[in-house]
Parts: structure tokens; C-alpha cells; sequence
């Protein structure tokens, strides 16, 4: 039923830019319970995610077809005919949708994440004026029109390209929509039929997790939120330290462990081993928070608790990189700190 609900939607228009709503905030569009309710047809996967988009050349005849020399994706649509009567003649467009981004080229949020008054979230196109067609996406296929007996199914590949004339630093999300047109054996009428696809402009996997150093975190704070500046004086005053940090990605791993002065692992800070962590939304949670209190656990459960030994450590986080293989030491983004002394 959900795949015949978003089949059947309408995208719906963004009138300041000419393009449809990227499907990041509009999923397939409006929902047309008529049309779902009288559909002959389902498609599968009803959306199309391309987070894993290669590089390179196109070959073969799409290459001839299209030229393309950037980041695309190939995907494999199935097409069922649920009408066990008629067979049904199948055709494909494409609608390319606005690309949108939540960061500056820095690397920092861009002030409507925090919803700040009469901030927008950046798109693209910018307005309604003609655009380079390569800072759009394009859709191709060879096999898109074809006809599909009583009760079969057929086999739709489709290639898309990423939009090549927008800067990879600005980290763009793209989209679009497939627009299927069906029509039955012996009907003149057809049934229209869209599947949302979306991407990041980019390699997801080399996003960085934590936030450019010029937002001032990761920092070592008191209980008001000071920063502390000498953590070693701090410790040894026994004053409340807390390690805080943003994240501007969710990781399947996040951990926070004291290494000490030979480079070794010393422990577990308290709450120092996550799974499937959460981006930090900027307006909610707006940072995660461990304690320095002399206190380390020896195990991921964080049940082998241990008193850390005098001497010189240094904090270190480690968030593991989208598509990350937890067991490559390559894979993470590490943060270290300064040094400081405990005891």
C-alpha cells in the first residue's frame, strides 16, 4: 500500500525556483488516493536512495549517449502489471528537482538549522532563471519504453548523473523524479507514475563528522559551561570537567577513551562507547557531553570500571566515516586533545 501511495503522488512545483521540491522535504509529493486505489501497476524500490554513487566515466552506449564524465549511479527498477488481462505499454521522463544544503563551505551549519529568523535553507536553482544544465541532474535509460504483457513484470535500468557544475564543498543534496507513463492494450487513456531518487553532490563516505575546529569544539567546560583551560589543574582540584563536542553526521560508532603518555589505551571515558549515534540537532541537544573524573571503563559494555592511574593522557574521540568499516583504523575521524596530568 506505502509503495502505491508514493507511486501515485504528485510532485508538487517550488514556485522560486521553476524545479519540483527535492524530494528531501517533499517525498514523492501530494498523495492521490484516487489514483492509488485504481492503480494496475506497482514499481519496486518505490525510491530510489543513491548515497553510494561512483566516479567516473560512463562506457558503452551510455557513454556515447551522454558524455558524462562525473559521479552517477545505476539502478534497476521492477515494473509489475498487476492487470492479468491487458498488457501494458510503459514510458519514462525525468523532472529534475532543487538541490539543497545544510552547510556553508566551511563546514559549519547554515543559520536556518537553527532556525534562526528569516534564514532559508540554500537551494538550487536560486531563482527561476535558466540554469547551466549541468548543475542539474539527468536521467538516462535504454530500456524505458517497453511493453509488458498481462500479469508480468519488466526490468527498467535507469543512469543518473550527478549535477557537475555545483561545487562538492557546499555538500548539495540533489533529486528528482522518474515519470512513468502507462498505458493498458485497447485504452487511450494513461496512468502517470512517479519514483523519488536523491543524492549527495559528492562522497558521502569522506564527509566529515565533527565540525570544523573554528566552531571551538571539541573543548574541555566546567559545569556552567566555562571552558577550562587547564584541564591538568582542574582534575587535580577535583573540579567537575566535561568533554563536549557536535555532530554534524550520525555514525554507527562513537567512542571517547583516554590514551596515555606511550600512545596506549587507558580506558573508557564515562558513556565513552556509542552505537548508532545521532547527528546533533542544533535545536535540540545541541552537544554531547562526557566526564573527566578519574573514572574509566576497560570494556565496550562499560561495566569494567577502573581508577586511572597517575600521569599524563590526552582525550580522544573517534567517529566512524558513513559506509565505515569499523575494524580500519582508516575509517575514523579522530579528534585528540592537548595533554593533561591526572593525579
Amino acid at each position: 500500500v506505502r509503495n502505491i501511495l508514493s507511486a501515485t503522488a504528485k510532485p508538487v512545483a517550488d514556485p522560486k525556483t521553476g524545479q519540483k521540491y527535492t524530494p528531501f522535504q517533499s517525498g514523492g509529493g501530494l498523495i492521490n488516493i484516487y489514483d492509488a486505489v485504481k492503480s494496475r501497476a506497482t514499481i519496486d524500490p518505490p525510491t530510489l536512495p543513491l548515497n553510494d554513487t561512483a566516479f567516473g566515466l560512463f562506457t558503452g552506449v551510455i557513454h556515447r549517449l551522454t558524455g558524462d564524465n562525473y559521479r552517477w549511479a545505476s539502478r534497476t527498477l521492477k515494473i509489475k502489471n498487476t492487470d492479468t488481462r491487458r498488457g501494458m505499454w510503459i514510458s519514462m521522463n525525468h523532472t529534475a528537482a532543487d538541490s539543497v544544503t545544510m552547510f556553508n563551505r566551511n563546514g559549519t551549519l547554515v543559520d536556518a538549522a537553527y532556525g534562526t529568523s528569516g534564514k532559508t535553507i540554500p537551494t538550487w536553482p536560486a531563482n527561476t532563471k535558466p540554469v547551466a544544465g549541468n548543475t542539474l541532474p539527468k536521467v538516462t535509460s535504454l530500456d524505458s519504453n517497453q511493453y509488458i504483457g498481462p500479469g508480468l513484470t519488466g526490468l527498467v535500468t535507469v543512469f543518473i548523473t550527478a549535477p557537475s557544475g555545483l561545487n562538492e564543498a557546499d555538500r548539495w543534496f540533489y533529486g528528482g523524479y522518474l515519470d512513468f507513463t502507462m498505458r493498458w492494450d485497447g485504452e487511450s487513456t494513461q496512468s502517470s507514475y512517479v519514483v523519488p531518487y536523491g543524492g549527495y553532490n559528492g562522497d558521502y563516505s569522506k564527509i566529515n563528522m565533527m565540525p570544523p575546529a573554528s566552531t571551538g569544539l571539541p573543548a574541555f567546560v566546567d559545569d556552567d559551561g566555562n571552558d577550562v583551560e587547564d584541564v591538568s589543574a582542574a582534575l587535580a582540584a577535583k573540579n567537575k570537567t566535561h568533554l563536549v563536542f557536535f555532530m554534524n553526521m550520525p555514525t554507527r560508532l562513537l567512542t571517547v577513551d583516554l590514551v596515555d603518555a606511550a600512545g596506549k589505551f587507558a580506558g573508557y571515558l564515562p558513556y565513552g562507547y556509542n552505537t548508532n549515534v545521532v547527528r546533533t540537532l542544533p535545536t535540540y541537544a545541541p552537544y554531547f557531553s562526557v566526564m573527566l573524573n578519574g573514572t574509566v571503563y576497560m570494556d565496550k559494555d562499560l561495566t569494567k570500571e577502573a581508577t586511572v592511574a597517575p600521569g599524563k593522557y590526552h582525550a580522544r574521540l573517534s567517529t566512524l566515516r558513513t559506509f565505515g568499516n569499523p575494524k580500519k583504523s582508516s575509517d575514523f575521524e579522530v579528534w585528540n586533545s592537548q595533554q593533561f596530568t591526572v593525579g
